[in-house]
């Protein structure tokens, strides 16, 4: 900076002093809160809290401490308990403890627990002030703990316990109802030690922690909770020229991927009470085993989609093997009451436009939203999968798609754009665009009878010009791919790499 003389220099130096004395009480005072350590999602704890009765408490402050097993300072976070309803519920309570990273040379803020890649115990204790309902356990604590739910139970409700197992009866006969075929009949046949549904929990465990026993899904250790699968109900329009939509498909679809180390033989869905389609659909498996799918398409309408796929809870029941004997691995989704205008919009392709030719092989795919989860292009004819990307929140910008020149697309052929919008999770409905184009035409260099095709016709051209140089009466220059003025090695590899295609544009 120039610095200007007489009283404008004398203000800038004041200035400088002003702000750099701010600066410096500013560090004084909030330094130490400021950069104590980086705060990071913390652990979600929610649960239920019953009295001595086994009734579920409602109100009261609940005080949670986190005490490191090998010395230090506790951390301590209160909440005040409220009925919340929610699946599986009601609960009593919800609350985050806060988590910071360890900053070198840097001492922790004190209402925080510190993290890191190492993992430390503390001993947890949950208490109900003012009363003796309370637990106590010993959890260890990493930067794996970064945004984690976990369900935590104080007390124990009140329970009917006819056959003697510690576990609640009426608990019990969720896994009783949840297969008719499975030969667990009362009861009496539902094992503590068993895995009904095959999360890794056994249904002693599930039953410890309030988690569903028959659903693969709800789990104590979020880690257990099989997640590799896509499910989605459909629907499809093909835009325009003009930018607009007409509905033309409808449909449903479940893809599940197999745990590491395990297979999948069979499966299937099963749809709720009330469905106007069929009950159960199989899930067919690979020949591999490395997935196992149901695809139901034969909708003519919305309406027809909406009375087969109800809102309610569908049961997935998939054969599993992981190199031993072969087992269940169940799971449950739930879908909620929808209606056409809870499916998403389509998105609007801006780049390529409806029906296209001599689209490059390699384009650039624009989009009026970056509200798309995945894209697919197939040949038209065929349906045979030409290029897949599914976007994992990571495309910059979202709005757009390069497709790569290493998977370029084949030249002067008609391919299906799909463009696909869903709700996983919540609605679990998805949207597709759809539009055609062609890729453009490019002459075969060795397409010498001009035909369109590199067969076994060029193929007697060439040999007819092998070997025979400019000046030569058999030369034949379209056949000197290289211009090198001779029909020679170099033009045979040149023409192999042609050798196969077909709708080539005729050559200038």
């Amino acid at each position: 900076m120039l610095l200007r003389p007489g009283k404008y220099f004398i203000w800038e130096w004041r200035g400088a002093v002003i702000i750099l004395a701010f600066s410096l009480i500013f560090c004084m005072v909030f330094g130490a809160r400021a950069f104590a350590g980086l705060p990071e999602p913390g652990i979600v704890l929610y649960g239920k809290v019953f009295d001595e009765t086994g009734a579920l408490v409602t109100t009261g402050e609940l005080e949670w401490t986190f005490s490191p097993v090998s010395g230090g300072n506790p951390v301590s976070v209160s909440t005040m308990l409220s009925q919340i309803d929610a699946e599986g519920g009601p609960y009593s309570y919800r609350v985050t403890i806060p988590l910071e990273s360890e900053l070198p040379g840097v001492t922790s803020s004190g209402n925080a627990i510190p993290i890191s890649e190492a993992a430390y115990e503390y001993t947890r204790t949950g208490l109900l002030k003012g009363t003796s309902i309370s637990r106590t356990d010993t959890v260890v604590i990493s930067t794996d703990s970064r945004g984690t739910f976990e369900l935590v139970t104080i007390g124990s409700p009140a329970i009917t316990d006819n056959d003697g197992d510690e576990m609640d009866d009426n608990w019990e006969q969720l896994i009783v109802n949840a297969d008719p075929n499975d030969g667990i009949n009362s009861i009496e046949d539902v094992l503590g030690d068993d895995d009904f549904d095959n999360d890794g929990e056994s249904n002693a465990t599930e039953y410890q922690h309030g988690t569903d026993p028959s659903d693969a899904m709800s789990t104590f250790d979020p880690r257990n909770a099989y997640t590799s699968f896509h499910f989605e109900i459909y629907r499809g329009a093909e835009q325009t020229e003009d930018g607009s939509f007409v509905d033309s498909f409808w449909g449903a679809k479940l893809v599940c991927w197999p745990r590491e180390g395990e297979i999948f033989e069979s499966g299937n869905l099963f749809k709720p009470q009330g469905t106007e389609g069929e009950a159960v659909v199989e899930l067919t498996a690979s020949g591999s085993g490395d997935l196992a799918m149901c695809v139901e398409t034969d909708y003519e309408n919305v309406t027809e989609l909406m009375d087969d796929y109800i809102s309610g809870k569908y049961r997935v029941d998939l054969i599993a093997n992981d190199g031993g004997d072969s087992f269940h691995l169940r799971f449950k989704i739930k879908v909620p009451n929808y209606g056409e205008e809870n499916f998403p919009q389509y998105v609007k392709v801006e780049s390529l436009a409806p029906g296209e030719i001599d689209v490059p092989v390699a384009p650039l795919l624009v989009f009026d939203s970056g509200m798309w989860d995945y894209l697919q292009i197939t040949e038209t004819a065929t349906g045979k999968q030409a290029y897949f990307h599914f976007r994992d929140g990571d495309d910059v910008p979202a709005d757009s798609h390069q497709i790569p020149e290493e998977a370029a697309l084949d030249h002067g052929t008609a391919y299906t754009l799909g463009v696909d919008i869903n709700r996983w999770g919540t609605r679990w409905l998805g949207s597709q665009t759809i539009l055609d184009f062609v890729t453009v035409g490019t002459p075969c260099d060795c397409d010498l009878d001009h035909d369109g095709d590199v067969d076994g016709q060029d193929l007697a051209l060439f040999l007819d010009a092998f070997g025979y140089a400019i000046g030569d009466t058999e030369y034949n220059p379209e056949a000197d791919f290289d211009n090198n003025d001779i029909v020679d090695s170099d033009d045979l590899s040149i023409f192999a790499g042609d050798y196969g295609k077909s709708g080539c544009e005729p050559r200038p």
